[in-house]
């Protein structure tokens, strides 16, 4: 039965070890998006006002994102199959220490990532009156009469936060709009080829 695992373990080292290659190569010839790690999050992390105008927050590297998912699926599967042919451990009792050993590299490389980045990004000062009129890119597609999700740079990192279509229309993902109203925690936007929204005072 162990050669069933023997394919799992490689498997999983494979994939993790490829998509982190992967993942890295891209961020370094594209550049990233707007200079934060993959798998940051500002969205539900920024706290403030947003009716007085202004409002700040601290950015967080994800724990979700694919540097620490790659980092997990390839040290459950290397040290899996070390555990497995090194200390001749049967297939099945290979499994949590494998998952254990996982857990514990994973949590290490979240946290220096999350360090580095807070250190580097710090926090994202946002003001209101200047987002009006500011492009973004649509993350989660707006449906009609919905609720989705638009992504934008600013200060030095990359916010996401929920959004509606203010002429009550469909927006497919990826699509650039234009934040013409906030109300809430909720932006309005629209396609960024319609008449620019007029800037608040």
């Amino acid at each position: 039965m162990n050669w069933s695992f023997d394919t799992l373990y490689l498997v999983c080292f494979t994939v993790g070890f490829v998509y982190a290659l992967v993942a890295g190569f891209f961020a370094g010839v594209l550049g990233g998006d707007g200079g934060a790690p993959h798998g940051a999050d500002v969205g539900g992390d920024i706290a403030g006002d947003l009716n007085s105008g202004d409002f700040s927050g601290t950015v967080h590297f994800s724990p979700f994102s694919p540097a620490v998912i790659a980092t997990f699926l390839a040290t459950f599967g290397g040290s899996g199959y070390i555990y497995m042919r090194m200390f001749d451990m049967d297939g099945t009792w290979s499994v949590l220490p494998a998952l254990a050993t996982a857990f514990v590299v994973g949590a290490a490389v979240f946290m220096i990532f999350d360090y580095i980045f807070k250190n580097t990004q710090g926090g994202v000062e946002v003001n209101i009156a200047n987002l009006i009129g500011r492009e973004a890119e649509v993350i989660v597609s707006i449906p009609a009469d919905g609720m989705g999700e638009i992504a934008f740079a600013s200060g030095g990192g990359r916010i996401n936060t929920p959004a509606r279509s203010e002429t009550g229309t469909a927006i497919p993902k990826n699509t650039i709009v234009r934040i013409s109203k906030i109300v809430g925690t909720v932006y309005l936007v629209k396609p960024a080829g319609e008449e620019p929204a007029e800037r608040q005072t």
